[in-house]
Protein backbone atom coordinates (compact mmCIF):
# COMPACT_ATOMS: atom_id res chain seq x y z
CA UNK A 1 0.00 0.00 0.00
CA UNK A 2 0.92 3.25 -0.59
CA UNK A 3 2.33 5.12 2.21
CA UNK A 4 2.81 8.56 0.91
CA UNK A 5 0.06 10.03 2.79
CA UNK A 6 0.96 8.30 6.17
CA UNK A 7 4.09 10.03 5.59
CA UNK A 8 2.89 13.22 4.88
CA UNK A 9 0.87 13.31 7.68
CA UNK A 10 3.28 12.76 10.29
CA UNK A 11 5.37 15.53 8.52
CA UNK A 12 2.78 18.21 9.04
CA UNK A 13 1.88 17.70 12.75
CA UNK A 14 3.32 20.99 14.51
CA UNK A 15 4.01 22.53 11.49
CA UNK A 16 2.28 26.29 10.17
CA UNK A 17 -0.38 25.89 8.17
CA UNK A 18 0.99 27.49 5.43
CA UNK A 19 4.20 25.75 5.52
CA UNK A 20 5.59 23.50 2.81
CA UNK A 21 4.60 20.02 4.49
CA UNK A 22 1.28 21.27 5.63
CA UNK A 23 0.39 22.51 2.15
CA UNK A 24 1.70 19.38 0.63
CA UNK A 25 -0.63 17.69 2.73
CA UNK A 26 -3.75 19.48 2.29
CA UNK A 27 -2.97 19.51 -1.95
CA UNK A 28 -2.64 15.58 -1.37
CA UNK A 29 -5.77 15.00 0.44
CA UNK A 30 -7.71 17.33 -1.76
CA UNK A 31 -8.73 19.21 1.05
CA UNK A 32 -9.83 22.64 1.50
CA UNK A 33 -7.28 25.24 2.73
CA UNK A 34 -6.75 25.75 6.08
CA UNK A 35 -7.31 29.19 7.53
CA UNK A 36 -5.49 30.97 10.14
CA UNK A 37 -8.12 31.68 13.41
CA UNK A 38 -7.18 33.80 16.26
CA UNK A 39 -7.14 32.35 19.71
CA UNK A 40 -10.79 33.45 19.60
CA UNK A 41 -12.12 31.29 17.11
CA UNK A 42 -9.94 28.34 18.89
CA UNK A 43 -9.29 26.37 15.94
CA UNK A 44 -10.41 25.28 12.33
CA UNK A 45 -10.21 22.22 10.39
CA UNK A 46 -10.61 20.62 7.02
CA UNK A 47 -11.52 16.86 5.79
CA UNK A 48 -11.02 14.35 3.07
CA UNK A 49 -14.06 11.93 3.05
CA UNK A 50 -12.94 10.39 0.50
CA UNK A 51 -9.56 9.33 2.41
CA UNK A 52 -11.11 9.35 5.81
CA UNK A 53 -8.83 12.56 7.14
CA UNK A 54 -9.79 15.47 9.24
CA UNK A 55 -7.04 17.70 9.66
CA UNK A 56 -6.96 20.81 12.77
CA UNK A 57 -5.48 23.29 13.18
CA UNK A 58 -4.94 26.53 15.96
CA UNK A 59 -2.89 29.45 17.04
CA UNK A 60 -2.48 28.29 20.74
CA UNK A 61 -0.85 24.75 21.00
CA UNK A 62 0.13 23.92 24.44
CA UNK A 63 3.93 23.35 22.96
CA UNK A 64 6.77 25.74 24.68
CA UNK A 65 8.08 26.60 21.13
CA UNK A 66 4.62 28.37 19.90
CA UNK A 67 4.02 29.86 22.99
CA UNK A 68 3.01 32.75 23.69
CA UNK A 69 0.70 32.79 20.15
CA UNK A 70 2.07 35.20 17.68
CA UNK A 71 1.28 37.36 14.61
CA UNK A 72 2.64 37.84 11.26
CA UNK A 73 0.98 40.74 8.99
CA UNK A 74 -1.84 41.41 11.42
CA UNK A 75 -2.99 37.37 11.27
CA UNK A 76 -1.98 34.47 13.73
CA UNK A 77 0.08 31.57 13.29
CA UNK A 78 -1.79 28.64 13.32
CA UNK A 79 -0.11 24.95 13.58
CA UNK A 80 -1.55 21.80 12.73
CA UNK A 81 -2.04 19.90 15.59
CA UNK A 82 -4.07 17.06 15.60
CA UNK A 83 -5.24 14.73 12.25
CA UNK A 84 -8.42 12.26 13.14
CA UNK A 85 -8.03 8.89 10.71
CA UNK A 86 -11.13 6.96 10.03
CA UNK A 87 -12.04 3.57 8.69
CA UNK A 88 -12.17 5.20 4.93
CA UNK A 89 -8.42 5.51 5.06
CA UNK A 90 -7.23 2.78 3.71
CA UNK A 91 -2.59 3.70 3.40
CA UNK A 92 -0.71 1.65 5.84
CA UNK A 93 -0.96 1.43 9.92
CA UNK A 94 1.69 1.35 12.13
CA UNK A 95 2.72 -1.25 14.89
CA UNK A 96 0.53 -4.21 13.87
CA UNK A 97 -2.84 -2.06 14.17
CA UNK A 98 -5.50 -2.40 11.48
CA UNK A 99 -8.85 -1.80 11.28
CA UNK A 100 -11.32 -4.08 13.02
CA UNK A 101 -9.06 -5.33 15.89
CA UNK A 102 -10.89 -6.01 19.14
CA UNK A 103 -10.20 -4.98 22.73
CA UNK A 104 -7.66 -7.80 23.50
CA UNK A 105 -6.09 -7.60 20.03
CA UNK A 106 -5.67 -3.79 20.54
CA UNK A 107 -4.21 -4.68 24.21
CA UNK A 108 -1.91 -6.76 22.78
CA UNK A 109 -0.01 -3.64 20.74
CA UNK A 110 -0.70 -0.72 22.80
CA UNK A 111 -0.86 0.91 26.19
CA UNK A 112 -4.65 0.96 27.44
CA UNK A 113 -6.07 4.14 29.36
CA UNK A 114 -9.54 5.73 30.07
CA UNK A 115 -9.46 9.63 29.53
CA UNK A 116 -11.60 12.41 30.97
CA UNK A 117 -14.76 12.27 33.18
CA UNK A 118 -16.64 9.91 30.68
CA UNK A 119 -14.19 7.33 30.87
CA UNK A 120 -13.13 7.04 26.85
CA UNK A 121 -10.93 4.64 26.29
CA UNK A 122 -7.59 5.38 24.23
CA UNK A 123 -4.69 2.93 23.10
CA UNK A 124 -1.57 4.49 22.82
CA UNK A 125 0.53 3.61 20.02
CA UNK A 126 4.16 3.87 19.55
CA UNK A 127 5.02 7.76 18.40
CA UNK A 128 5.50 7.41 14.40
CA UNK A 129 7.74 10.82 14.66
CA UNK A 130 9.52 13.73 17.25
CA UNK A 131 6.75 15.78 18.99
CA UNK A 132 3.88 13.24 17.90
CA UNK A 133 1.51 11.01 19.34
CA UNK A 134 -0.61 8.33 18.21
CA UNK A 135 -3.39 6.95 20.07
CA UNK A 136 -6.46 4.57 18.68
CA UNK A 137 -9.97 5.53 20.60
CA UNK A 138 -13.51 5.25 19.81
CA UNK A 139 -17.00 7.06 20.17
CA UNK A 140 -18.45 4.02 22.12
CA UNK A 141 -17.23 5.22 25.54
CA UNK A 142 -15.62 1.88 27.50
CA UNK A 143 -18.47 -0.53 25.70
CA UNK A 144 -16.95 -3.13 24.06
CA UNK A 145 -19.48 -5.53 22.39
CA UNK A 146 -17.72 -9.15 21.62
CA UNK A 147 -16.88 -9.18 18.12
CA UNK A 148 -17.04 -5.41 17.29
CA UNK A 149 -14.54 -3.58 16.79
CA UNK A 150 -12.82 -1.86 19.67
CA UNK A 151 -12.04 1.60 17.93
CA UNK A 152 -13.32 3.37 14.97
CA UNK A 153 -10.50 6.13 15.08
CA UNK A 154 -7.39 7.03 15.42
CA UNK A 155 -5.58 10.66 16.62
CA UNK A 156 -2.42 11.57 15.43
CA UNK A 157 -1.28 14.66 17.63
CA UNK A 158 0.99 17.38 18.52
CA UNK A 159 2.38 16.58 21.82
CA UNK A 160 1.21 19.10 23.85
CA UNK A 161 1.45 19.14 27.53
CA UNK A 162 -1.04 20.68 30.41
CA UNK A 163 -0.58 24.24 31.05
CA UNK A 164 -1.82 25.19 34.27
CA UNK A 165 -0.19 28.89 35.12
CA UNK A 166 1.24 30.79 31.45
CA UNK A 167 1.89 34.33 32.80
CA UNK A 168 1.24 36.51 29.48
CA UNK A 169 3.26 39.33 29.54
CA UNK A 170 0.91 41.35 27.79
CA UNK A 171 -1.73 41.17 29.86
CA UNK A 172 0.58 42.19 32.92
CA UNK A 173 0.65 45.69 31.24
CA UNK A 174 -2.38 46.51 32.49
CA UNK A 175 -2.28 44.44 35.99
CA UNK A 176 1.17 43.95 37.04
CA UNK A 177 0.43 41.41 39.75
CA UNK A 178 -2.26 39.59 37.65
CA UNK A 179 -0.21 36.12 38.96
CA UNK A 180 1.11 36.67 42.07
CA UNK A 181 -1.18 33.75 43.41
CA UNK A 182 -0.30 31.59 40.23
CA UNK A 183 3.19 32.40 41.23
CA UNK A 184 3.00 31.48 45.06
CA UNK A 185 1.70 28.17 44.13
CA UNK A 186 5.12 27.77 41.74
CA UNK A 187 6.99 28.92 44.32
CA UNK A 188 5.49 26.52 46.43
CA UNK A 189 5.94 23.09 43.82
CA UNK A 190 9.55 24.26 43.87
CA UNK A 191 10.16 24.89 47.22
CA UNK A 192 8.47 21.24 48.44
CA UNK A 193 9.90 19.47 45.84
CA UNK A 194 7.44 18.69 43.06
CA UNK A 195 9.50 20.52 39.40
CA UNK A 196 11.81 18.54 37.46
CA UNK A 197 14.88 18.05 39.54
CA UNK A 198 16.66 18.86 35.97
CA UNK A 199 15.13 22.17 34.87
CA UNK A 200 15.26 23.51 38.47
CA UNK A 201 18.25 22.11 40.27
CA UNK A 202 19.76 23.31 43.79
CA UNK A 203 21.52 26.56 42.19
CA UNK A 204 17.84 27.99 40.34
CA UNK A 205 16.18 27.20 43.52
CA UNK A 206 18.59 28.33 46.02
CA UNK A 207 17.19 32.31 45.40
CA UNK A 208 13.74 30.66 46.67
CA UNK A 209 15.17 29.34 49.78
CA UNK A 210 17.09 32.38 50.67
CA UNK A 211 13.99 34.46 50.03
CA UNK A 212 16.73 36.52 47.94
CA UNK A 213 13.92 37.15 45.05
CA UNK A 214 10.14 37.13 44.73
CA UNK A 215 7.74 34.71 43.75
CA UNK A 216 6.73 36.91 40.81
CA UNK A 217 10.43 37.25 39.53
CA UNK A 218 11.14 33.02 39.97
CA UNK A 219 7.87 32.59 37.56
CA UNK A 220 9.09 34.96 35.39
CA UNK A 221 12.51 34.44 35.22
CA UNK A 222 13.60 30.61 35.60
CA UNK A 223 10.01 29.72 35.25
CA UNK A 224 9.81 31.17 31.56
CA UNK A 225 6.59 32.04 32.69
CA UNK A 226 5.23 28.77 32.68
CA UNK A 227 3.85 25.86 34.90
CA UNK A 228 2.93 23.31 32.25
CA UNK A 229 2.83 19.97 32.99
CA UNK A 230 6.69 19.18 32.04
CA UNK A 231 7.70 21.10 34.65
CA UNK A 232 6.26 18.92 37.11
CA UNK A 233 7.86 15.60 38.79
CA UNK A 234 5.69 12.65 37.47
CA UNK A 235 4.72 11.69 40.49
CA UNK A 236 2.92 15.04 42.01
CA UNK A 237 1.53 15.44 38.30
CA UNK A 238 -2.10 13.99 39.45
CA UNK A 239 -1.76 16.44 42.51
CA UNK A 240 -1.32 19.60 40.47
CA UNK A 241 -3.59 18.56 38.29
CA UNK A 242 -6.32 17.97 40.18
CA UNK A 243 -5.77 20.81 42.92
CA UNK A 244 -4.77 23.64 40.63
CA UNK A 245 -7.70 22.74 38.27
CA UNK A 246 -10.56 21.99 40.87
CA UNK A 247 -12.35 19.72 38.59
CA UNK A 248 -14.59 17.11 40.14
CA UNK A 249 -13.26 18.49 43.69
CA UNK A 250 -15.46 19.62 46.18
CA UNK A 251 -15.20 23.48 46.29
CA UNK A 252 -13.61 23.94 50.08
CA UNK A 253 -10.66 21.69 49.02
CA UNK A 254 -10.08 23.86 45.60
CA UNK A 255 -6.98 26.02 44.44
CA UNK A 256 -9.54 28.94 44.02
CA UNK A 257 -10.92 28.41 47.09
CA UNK A 258 -7.92 28.44 49.63
CA UNK A 259 -7.16 32.09 47.08
CA UNK A 260 -10.06 33.28 48.67
CA UNK A 261 -9.30 31.77 52.17
CA UNK A 262 -5.99 33.53 52.14
CA UNK A 263 -6.72 36.96 50.50
CA UNK A 264 -10.60 37.27 49.71
CA UNK A 265 -10.01 37.61 46.33
CA UNK A 266 -7.85 36.42 43.54
CA UNK A 267 -5.70 39.45 41.88
CA UNK A 268 -7.12 38.18 38.48
CA UNK A 269 -10.89 39.40 40.00
CA UNK A 270 -9.39 42.73 41.96
CA UNK A 271 -9.30 46.06 39.49
CA UNK A 272 -8.01 48.44 42.55
CA UNK A 273 -3.91 48.16 42.35
CA UNK A 274 -4.06 48.99 46.19
CA UNK A 275 -5.87 45.77 47.46
CA UNK A 276 -4.15 43.55 45.20
CA UNK A 277 -2.24 40.70 46.80
CA UNK A 278 1.42 42.19 46.79
CA UNK A 279 4.24 39.75 45.23
CA UNK A 280 6.34 39.60 48.68
CA UNK A 281 6.90 36.46 51.26
CA UNK A 282 4.62 37.28 54.00
CA UNK A 283 1.75 36.79 51.39
CA UNK A 284 3.23 33.25 50.14
CA UNK A 285 3.20 32.30 54.15
CA UNK A 286 -0.38 33.52 54.43
CA UNK A 287 -1.25 30.77 51.96
CA UNK A 288 1.35 28.15 51.82
CA UNK A 289 0.17 26.44 55.02
CA UNK A 290 -3.31 25.90 52.61
CA UNK A 291 -1.57 24.10 50.18
CA UNK A 292 0.51 21.99 53.01
CA UNK A 293 -2.67 21.12 54.01
CA UNK A 294 -4.31 19.93 50.86
CA UNK A 295 -1.12 18.11 49.47
CA UNK A 296 -1.64 16.23 53.03
CA UNK A 297 -5.16 15.57 51.90
CA UNK A 298 -3.79 13.82 48.67
CA UNK A 299 -1.23 12.00 50.07
CA UNK A 300 -3.88 10.65 52.48
CA UNK A 301 -6.39 9.72 49.65
CA UNK A 302 -8.69 12.62 50.82
CA UNK A 303 -8.61 14.55 47.99
CA UNK A 304 -10.14 13.36 44.79
CA UNK A 305 -12.49 14.21 42.43
CA UNK A 306 -15.92 12.71 42.33
CA UNK A 307 -15.70 9.19 40.83
CA UNK A 308 -18.02 9.12 38.04
CA UNK A 309 -19.33 5.25 36.23
CA UNK A 310 -17.48 5.44 32.62
CA UNK A 311 -20.73 5.16 30.20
Amino acid sequence: MDDRIWNLMVAAIGQRIDSAPALALIEAIGAKPLRAVTPRNLYDHTASKQHGLSVTCKPTPKHRPYWPERKEKRAYINYITQIMIEPAYTGPLPGGLRWGLSKPELDAIANFELRGSGGIPYWNLHAPGPQVKLAATTSSYALFPEGQPAFDRIWMQLDEESDFVSAYAEYEQTKPLVYVEDAFFTVWCGLNGLLDEERFNAQVLQPLRDRSTTPLAFLHGPCGRLLWSGDIRPQYLAFVALYYNGIGLPDEQRWVSDINKAFAVSNHFQDDPERMTQDDWANYDAIAPLIDERFAQWQRGELKAEARTPR
